[in-house]
């Protein structure tokens, strides 16, 4: 009888693993940018009021 769910391979598995570190390194690298960019916001809008 044929296994109902198939397991992965282990290069399915690191194919998966790679990915998510990938799409983590991502996200941080965009959450970065959006910090960046918000202090340059607030730095030119302090820079204005005063």
């Amino acid at each position: 009888m044929a296994d109902p769910k198939p397991s992965i391979t282990d290069d399915e598995a690191a194919r998966r693993y790679r990915q998510g570190q990938a799409a983590m390194r991502a996200e941080a690298a965009r959450r970065r940018a959006i910090a960046e960019a918000t202090a340059d916001a607030r730095a030119a809008a302090a820079s204005l009021s005063s």
